[in-house]
């Protein structure tokens, strides 16, 4: 028992030193979104459905010919750059190739010229930069790329902005189109990198979600080795992807305005994906059943899996904005949302994930287990900082700070916890590493959490000892069960008492006491 209580504490202090500390450079994140195709007159209304929290807004102005020259398409005048600069928005446009390789060769090849006609439009138009949207090329047009971009910046004034959007890379490769990109030199040149975290499925692939969690982090963490993490702008899909699971063949586009039509129009399935923290539904088209159209494109008949996202997943991401202290984020695409996301987005962003933990004393340490993935809140916008903790909670919440490899069993040893319990293999993982033991063979997973109880988990936990301090409050006794757990959480300051000199053993802990709980652990072992 001594090794494996040694054994979790030097993985509790590499876990939160390393992937559970987080400095906040505390300046406000950038919200960017990408405008497709839009109309002039609808530019306001897009942006009014912000709830004022955009920043920047990415046009689609420039084009590639057959040939490889520049188009201009007719989005955007003066009065419209006006508009929305009174708006305090900026307005850059992007060049596209539209996934088109050759075109795409064929304007690297042509830069010179497409780079000066880019920045001309700019100064005329008074634009505020250019984002760079060159996709689907191979590692033989690296070095070319990095040319056309280095161009551009020379050209364009010093006061533009000049951004790249770049392949999420989650695997770490530098071959297919993740190898066109030379992330640490375009991070050198551009002012911000757009990070296109989605399409982790797409249209050929197997159903799976655009975006899962696991996804999305590994390619932060692989861009911010090459490129600071103030330089990365976070890609948020707006869209999910359709498979009809009696084709052969499928992945289409979904933009997420249409979810709540689609889920009225026939009889949806719900579901979440608590590893992906992406959600998915499914759904059957009868012979009888209303018709439906995608941008254009009936749905036929049969069985339908749709993965999509909504406010639940968007949220996860935007905490990992915080957790590595990239610039900000960069949708794709506004008017694809639901307009409801607008409605706490820039909070999230900027590191206000609950409307009732702005004044609790707790507010950081709310944050910190928020970021770190330990706490969720009861649902999108609420902590609820004063409800108990149960017992299964509090196994989850051991599992996920100390890592631990999930004990997957048939039986349980505990009378009262079978496989329907959300929290069956939490409470079996805690029990085999002797952290959370029952009473009786019984778990009493639906039992709040004592601090008494919470005083023993913490000793396990940190190779406790046999601490010189008896007991100091009137309410321990003296060779009670609990009475040296307790004086060891007290001599290393991760409980305290009360000032009427007790410690209320037997009161029930709340969410935002296992929030600080936690901070202080960390205090203790990083001392």
């Amino acid at each position: 028992m001594l090794k494996f209580k040694k054994f979790i504490f030097f993985i509790l202090l590499f876990t939160l030193m390393t992937n559970m500390f987080y400095i906040s450079s505390g300046t406000e994140k950038i919200n960017m979104s990408y405008l497709y195709f839009p109309e002039k007159e609808e530019y306001e209304s897009k942006i009014n459905s912000t709830n004022n929290s955009l920043d920047l807004v990415t046009l689609n102005l420039f084009n590639i010919d057959e040939n490889g020259d520049l188009i201009l398409t007719n989005v955007i005048d003066k009065d419209t750059v006006k508009l929305m600069h009174d708006n305090d928005v900026k307005i850059i446009p992007f060049i596209s190739n539209h996934w088109n390789r050759e075109i795409g060769i064929k304007a690297l090849d042509n830069y010179k010229n497409i780079c000066d006609k880019m920045v001309q439009a700019v100064i005329d138009l008074n634009l505020d930069g250019i984002n760079i949207d060159l996709e689907n090329l191979t590692k033989n047009e690296k070095d070319k790329l990095l040319t056309f971009v280095k161009y551009l910046r020379d050209k364009l004034p010093k006061d533009k902005e000049l951004s790249i959007a770049v392949a999420a890379n989650p695997y770490e490769i530098d071959f297919g189109w993740q190898g066109s990109y030379d992330y640490e030199e375009l991070g050198k040149i551009c002012d911000y990198i757009v990070l296109m975290t989605y399409d982790e499925s797409y249209w050929g692939s197997d159903p799976g979600p655009v975006a899962s969690i696991d996804f999305v982090e590994d390619s932060i963490k692989h861009i911010t080795k090459k490129v600071p993490s103030n330089k990365v702008l976070l890609g948020i899909p707006f869209y999910g992807r359709y498979w009809n699971l009696d084709k052969s063949i499928g992945g289409s586009g979904f933009p997420l305005s249409m979810i709540n039509t689609l889920t009225n129009t026939y009889s949806i399935q719900n579901n979440y994906n608590s590893i992906y923290k992406s959600p998915y539904i499914t759904f059957k088209i009868n012979q009888n059943d209303p018709d439906f159209y995608v941008y254009g494109n009936l749905l036929g008949l049969g069985n339908y899996v749709l993965w999509y996202e909504n406010e639940s997943s968007i949220k996860s991401k935007l905490i990992l904005v915080e957790k590595y202290d990239l610039k900000g984020t960069a949708s794709w695409s506004l008017g694809q949302e639901d307009e409801s996301i607008w409605k706490h987005y820039n909070d999230w962003l900027n590191g206000s994930y609950y409307i009732d933990t702005a004044d609790s004393w707790a507010h950081d340490e709310i944050n910190y287990v928020t970021v770190n993935g330990l706490m969720e809140g009861i649902n999108t916008t609420e902590f609820s900082p004063k409800a108990n903790l149960t017992r299964s909670q509090m196994a989850a919440v051991l599992c996920r700070l100390l890592n631990l490899n999930i004990n997957k069993i048939e039986k349980s040893p505990f009378n009262d916890v079978d496989k329907t319990l959300w929290a069956y293999d939490y409470i079996n993982t805690v029990q085999s590493y002797g952290i959370m033991i029952g009473n009786n063979n019984n778990f009493n997973p639906n039992n709040y959490i004592s601090r008494e109880e919470a005083s023993a988990v913490f000793y396990r936990i940190l190779d406790g000892y046999e601490t010189s301090y008896k007991s100091i409050f009137k309410d321990v006794e003296k060779g009670s069960w609990s009475e040296n757990y307790i004086m060891f959480c007290y001599e290393n300051k991760i409980f305290k008492g009360y000032t009427d000199n007790t410690f209320k053993p037997n009161n029930f802990l709340t969410r935002d006491e296992i929030a600080t709980l936690l901070s202080r652990i960390n205090d203790l072992i990083t001392d």
